[in-house]
């Protein structure tokens, strides 16, 4: 049954490179009132991403035949693709209202962070990054894991990956008050100052009290301890062992090889500093 038409709720993506706490950050928004969020969809990346090459490539055609000849550039993404991903969304959260904020989180919407723009220009984009030791050292510990196949890459391709997010978050500062960017390991340490920022940023209507409970709910032994219990944590269903993983800050120092940070640090140096992160001999 197509989802009833209607005005869209206020939309949020959330974004960053993989193993950096964008589910993390995704429980604690999700148990803010008047927050609808459900499991990734990938449907920039995997949906509208494909619909976009598949119109793109018949510049190449040289035929009268395709698509192009009924759209131009602009009117398919408006009339074609920005209706697909709308009928996603509302799936995602059926029946929420523009009262309230609904917030979908992938990994991915950070690089797409202009097709999102271009789409939905009312819409936020949030952004969360972390130390890219502290990513690779997650990805590391991954790739152990049963779950964790699309984890078993060299350190050096991890490295690469964070360095194209950066530089997404980076890019995705021209949108300016739509786009905000919080640290990982800001969340660590002050979790409740960086959800009043985040829900005074996005209109999401939020007390203090509300604040705390949903960081308290969602600190990582209380989720690990939700999950052994059902199998699900803040309405979302998680049966991959070990996904949440300690959270520590600095656990990459113990975690990683002297040889792996230095090729961590070697491919992501000249981004580091940017957000915040010295070389080991200064951390």
């Amino acid at each position: 049954m197509t989802p009833p038409a209607g005005a869209l709720p206020r939309l949020l993506f959330l974004g960053g490179c993989p193993r950096s706490g964008t589910t993390w950050l995704q429980l604690m928004l999700g148990a803010l009132p008047g927050v609808r969020t459900g499991r990734e969809t990938h449907v920039f990346r995997v949906y509208a991403d494909a619909l976009l090459r598949g119109y793109q490539s018949e510049a190449a055609l040289r035929s009268d035949d395709g698509i192009r000849h009924l759209f131009d550039a602009a009117r398919f993404e408006a009339e074609l693709v920005r209706p697909m991903v709308e009928t996603v969304l509302r799936r995602l959260a059926p029946g929420a209202g523009p009262d309230e904020t609904l917030l979908e989180k992938t990994p991915s919407n950070l690089r797409y962070h202009d097709l999102i723009a271009r789409l939905f220009p009312e819409a936020r984009l949030l952004a969360i990054i972390r130390d890219p030791r502290a990513v690779a050292a997650s990805w590391k510990a991954a790739a152990g894991e049963a779950w964790g196949a699309w984890t078993r890459k060299p350190i050096a391709d991890v490295a690469a990956g964070w360095v194209t997010y950066a530089e997404a978050a980076i890019a995705a500062e021209v949108a300016g008050p739509r786009f905000h960017l919080v640290r990982y390991e800001d969340l660590h340490t002050d979790g409740p100052g960086v959800l009043r920022g985040i829900a005074a940023w996005a209109g999401i209507a939020a007390d203090a009290g509300a604040i705390a409970e949903a960081v308290a709910r969602h600190r990582l032994p209380a989720v690990k301890q939700a999950l052994a219990l059902s199998g699900r944590v803040g309405g979302l269903a998680e049966d991959r062992p070990n996904f949440f993983r300690r959270g520590e800050v600095a656990g990459w120092a113990t975690e990683l090889a002297p040889e792996e940070v230095a090729t961590v640090e070697a491919v992501c140096r000249p981004l580091m500093a940017r957000f915040g992160y010295g070389p080991a001999a200064a951390a």
